[in-house]
């Protein structure tokens, strides 16, 4: 391992969680919280902190939506794979963007469905990524997989006695390096 890379990684500060938000909403509804307009209004009053926003969408007879947006202390440009991918294309986006989903309490079907395996959210599901001066929104489609969304109606039927942790993860492909960067540990509580 380099000693470059060795020094960023000790340097580096994973983003903070600074709020989520689970709102049902009508259907079809594509931003339902309005953040990049909060976003720009940040940026607009010189803000100069950076946003990674996660929304997840959930159709159906009502949208679900899950809103996670993490705030980065450090400047985009101290951390590379992480401004790599905010500034890089879709499809590379898609080929490094990973979940690691975990049911720490539920019942065992819900356990068995979900799994803990390591996914490339973006080779199984549609993501949209809206990017402004200061964020970077995944609007994560949950309806553009049948497996998904099967699954997800699964996961919603036994909300009342829930726990899930979720890790996301960024991709690194590279021998020398660390396979995957943490951006964000998560753990809900229903």
């Amino acid at each position: 391992m380099s000693s470059m890379h060795e020094e960023a990684q000790r340097r580096w500060v994973p983003p903070k969680l600074r709020g989520q938000d689970c709102r049902a909403s009508f259907a079809g509804a594509k931003n339902p919280f309005g953040l990049r307009v909060s976003m720009h209004k940040y940026a607009a009053q010189g803000g100069n902190k950076f946003f990674f926003i996660v929304n997840i969408q959930v159709p159906g007879s009502s949208t679900y939506s899950l809103a996670l947006y993490y705030m980065m202390d450090t400047p985009l440009e101290k951390v590379p794979l992480l401004e790599r991918f905010v500034n890089g294309d879709d499809a590379f986006r898609n080929s490094r963007f990973k979940l690691i989903p975990y049911i720490s309490k539920g019942s065992w079907i819900v356990k068995q469905s979900v799994g803990k395996k390591a996914c490339l959210i973006g080779q199984a599901l549609e993501i949209n990524y809206f990017r402004g001066s200061n964020y970077l929104e995944l609007g994560v489609d949950i309806g553009s997989s049948t497996v998904a969304r099967g699954v997800v109606s699964l996961v919603l039927g036994y909300l009342n006695n829930l726990v899930i942790e979720m890790a996301f993860l960024i991709q690194v492909i590279a021998v020398y390096l660390t396979k995957l960067a943490l951006v964000s540990l998560l753990l809900l509580f229903f």
